[in-house]
């Protein structure tokens, strides 16, 4: 009898045990964490209906964020990866070089130049040692004819990775960008010098005509005061026959 009821209550314990393990599982996974390894098997389709849900769970986790932008960007939902990272730095100090990077490169992405460049420039303001954002700017000003400032911002990338394997091509680069400012300054100057000369002409024209015209005044003047006198004349004339 004993041992009858030992075995009920044995199997009890192991009834509960299964329904505490199913209901409240021990070790279970966050949202986070399904969502991460979603995006780490390269299904960011649904590692985005998880991570959005793990944002409302965890706000202050910054690589919710981080990965929740770019498994949009997998998706090419460039906007969306945009909110996500304005949302990561809304809610979380961390990473927020790394998400001004990211916005830049989404706003590149959907033509917005100069977005792109305003968020390049935020991302070094908050981290001036974060060096892609130098090198991406860097490309983009020169595709936009800023030469001088993108050699300044591909100089300070090979200060900040000075054994970069794209070392040589960015010398190359910075090499040829300089030629062409100091070829853009040399034009400039020789286009400030042929105004220069040209303004000088030009004067010179004035002057000579202006000269012309005051001495021509002087001549009228002359004139009219010579008929003046003539017209004031009261005296008598001789008419010879």
């Amino acid at each position: 009898m004993k041992r009858h009821v030992h075995m009920r209550l044995l199997s009890l314990v192991f009834l509960w045990a299964a329904f505490f393990s199913v209901v409240f599982p021990i070790g279970a996974e966050t949202l986070f964490e399904q969502g991460e390894k979603l995006f780490v098997n390269n299904e960011p389709a649904r590692a985005v209906l998880v991570l959005e849900n793990a944002v409302k769970e965890d706000p202050a986790n910054a690589k919710t964020y981080q990965y929740l932008g770019i498994a949009y960007e997998q998706l090419e939902q460039y906007e969306n990866a945009i909110s996500a990272y304005e949302r990561g730095l809304a809610s979380s100090s961390a990473l927020k070089d790394t998400f001004y990077f990211n916005m830049a490169n989404n706003y590149l992405r959907l033509g917005q130049t100069d977005k792109a460049l305003e968020y390049y420039g935020k991302s070094v303001t908050v981290n001036g040692s974060f060096a892609p954002s130098y090198l991406n700017r860097g490309n983009l000003r020169v595709k936009k004819g800023s030469y001088r400032e993108a050699v300044s911002d591909y100089q300070t990338y090979l200060v900040l990775k000075p054994n970069d394997p794209q070392k040589g091509a960015i010398d190359k680069m910075i090499s040829l960008l300089s030629g062409a400012v100091q070829e853009e300054e040399r034009k400039k100057l020789e286009e400030q010098r042929r105004q220069k000369e040209e303004a000088a002409r030009q004067q010179a024209l004035l002057d000579q005509v202006l000269g012309s015209l005051e001495n021509a005044g002087s001549d009228t003047t002359n004139l009219s005061a010579g008929t003046e006198k003539t017209e004031d004349y009261e005296g008598s004339f001789d008419i010879i026959d």
